[in-house]
């Protein structure tokens, strides 16, 4: 299965919620916010790794260009990060 592939099915997004709006302690919703963040982490360092095993490259090099990928694209989703990062791979590899 591709990156595309699970990128489609869901695999890189959450099945947390957001917790806003729900009525609870103070401690309580900090705590479910940081599950999610470090939920969202966990998703983007696994997408950003499979994208890099599946156009074969890594090191400093592929480092910069997913973050000037990130840069560029974020505001357009995964997709656009993704389809940017992969042109930009013609370049290092």
């Amino acid at each position: 299965m591709t990156v595309r592939d699970r990128f489609n099915a869901g695999e890189y997004t959450t099945k947390m919620q957001w917790p806003m709006g729900q009525v609870m302690s103070g401690d309580l919703h900090a705590e479910q916010r940081k599950a999610y963040n470090r939920d969202q982490a966990r998703l983007y360092e696994a997408l950003k790794n499979d994208v890099f095993a599946e156009n074969k490259v890594s090191g400093p090099k592929a480092e910069k260009a997913w973050n000037i990928a990130y840069e560029q694209f974020h505001s357009y989703g995964y997709e656009a990060i993704v389809d940017f990062f992969e042109e930009l791979c013609e370049l290092i590899k």
